[in-house]
């Protein structure tokens, strides 16, 4: 960005040090529309040096009009001294509360509090050896008998809890509500009941003073066989019971030693074929043996 500065500044500059970068000096510079790259390479040297200058000059009027209070890390105030003085506007209300010196040996300003350090607390315990022999730990098989104990010993809070926590558990939820008045609607937060974790305690309390209720294993449930793979996978009681099963009349006439009667009726009972065919059948079994 160009700077303009008057030669009637406190730097003294001349005035080719105050031309902007990029505009030429000579007569007719202002003609071209695109200045040379070595008349931009001097106007950016010169408005450098005009810089640096006048940082200077402001810097050594800065350190001269600085405020003389000093700060909590020791170090100078960095606001100007106005009115004549050698506090700014701040530190000069304080003058007449703290006075001139105490401003300038930072004695104004409060004390910080120093942080207290608490040393570490070791406690003084023995570690009981557990049973597998290691230290520091606790046995497992300890663990149930020592929670029956607090819990034996704290029954009656428990129990109250689980009698508060069944009968008024609550939470919060937030609905639309149309105001009676207006008609508006606002979300506004209400109460109601938890019933799932009222349900889990009184549950929980039922099962702690009652027991588990008893729940029966589940049947299989019979089916018959749909193909001749599943009847050869029957096994030869299922095979006897289906036998019994068909054959209940004729077994019940054996038992009671009727067996060759029965038979005569049965064979009584076949037609020509039918005979003729049960003996083909006999005399190949008879021949095979």
């Amino acid at each position: 960005m160009p700077v303009w500065l008057d030669t009637t500044n406190a730097t003294g500059l001349p005035r080719f040090l105050l031309t902007p970068v990029g505009a030429e000096t000579r007569p007719g510079a202002a003609l071209k529309s695109c200045p040379s790259p070595r008349a931009r390479t001097r106007a950016r040297a010169r408005e450098r040096l005009a810089l640096a200058l006048v940082v200077s000059n402001n810097s050594d009027m800065s350190e001269q009009l600085r405020c003389a209070a000093l700060l909590h890390d020791g170090k100078q105030c960095r606001s100007v001294a106005v009115n004549e003085s050698e506090f700014c506007q701040h530190h000069g209300r304080l003058v007449a509360v703290h006075g001139t010196e105490a401003l300038r040996s930072g004695k104004h300003l409060p004390t910080r509090r120093k942080r207290v350090f608490q040393a570490a607390v070791v406690a003084d315990g023995v570690v009981r050896p557990t049973g597998n022999g290691h230290g520091g730990g606790v046995d497992p098989a300890s663990v149930r008998p020592r929670l029956a104990e607090a819990a034996a010993e704290s029954v009656e809070e428990l129990r109250r809890v689980l009698l508060e926590t069944a009968t008024g558990a609550n939470r919060n939820l937030w609905a639309t509500i149309n105001c009676k008045h207006c008609g508006r609607a606002g979300r506004y937060e209400i109460t109601v009941p938890d019933n799932k974790v009222r349900l889990d305690a009184i549950q929980a309390l039922l099962h702690e003073s009652l027991g588990r209720p008893g729940q029966a294993e589940a049947q299989p449930v019979p089916a018959l066989p749909a193909s001749a793979e599943q009847v050869r996978k029957l096994s030869w009681d299922q095979l006897t019971l289906v036998f019994a099963t068909q054959f209940a009349a004729e077994i019940a006439a054996v038992v009671r030693g009727d067996g060759d009667a029965v038979l005569r009726d049965r064979l009584a009972a076949l037609g020509p074929d039918e005979r003729r065919r049960l003996r083909e059948a006999l005399r190949d079994s008879s021949s095979s043996n």
